[in-house]
């Protein structure tokens, strides 16, 4: 139940009735306190229309503030794959395909000194350090396990 409610579709639903609900129970209110053309707004609290959007407006205050605390959560499971250690740890389990298969094809034509390492290509910290000293095939860097 809680998937369909927040799911996009039901917050698509509950914009529109939202929307609707409310502007059509604002104007029912306005309508309701209206005396021969003069808004009294001492009969609002004698409104049983004004009730019934209270309590819309509660019902929606109360969805809303759901929809907010899940995605919090669901933030701070997305910040969890942003991290580079994340993006390490799924290339090395094989997830990253295009990743692997770019790193493979640079360390065959022997582009290591741009690849000291997996970890140092996803990080973003190759290409800034000396390579003079590096050989292609040659080394403790060409090892990629």
């Amino acid at each position: 139940m809680m998937e369909a409610l927040y799911s996009p579709q039901g917050r698509a639903v509950s914009s529109m009735v939202s929307t609707f609900g409310s502007g059509i129970l604002c104007g029912a209110v306005i309508t309701d306190i209206t005396v021969e053309g003069k808004i009294h707004w001492s009969l609002l609290l004698q409104s049983s229309v004004a009730g019934i959007t209270l309590v819309f407006f509660l019902i929606l205050l109360t969805y809303y503030i759901g929809m907010f605390r899940i995605d919090i959560i669901n933030d701070a499971v997305l910040k969890d794959y942003q991290d580079q250690d994340v993006l390490i740890a799924m290339m090395r389990k094989g997830q990253m395909k295009h990743l692997m298969k770019y790193a493979t094809k640079q360390a065959k034509l022997g582009n290591l000194d741009q690849l000291h390492s997996i970890d140092k290509f996803l990080k973003g910290e190759y290409g800034d350090e000396p390579t003079s000293y590096d050989k292609p095939g040659k080394g403790k860097d060409t090892d990629f396990s």
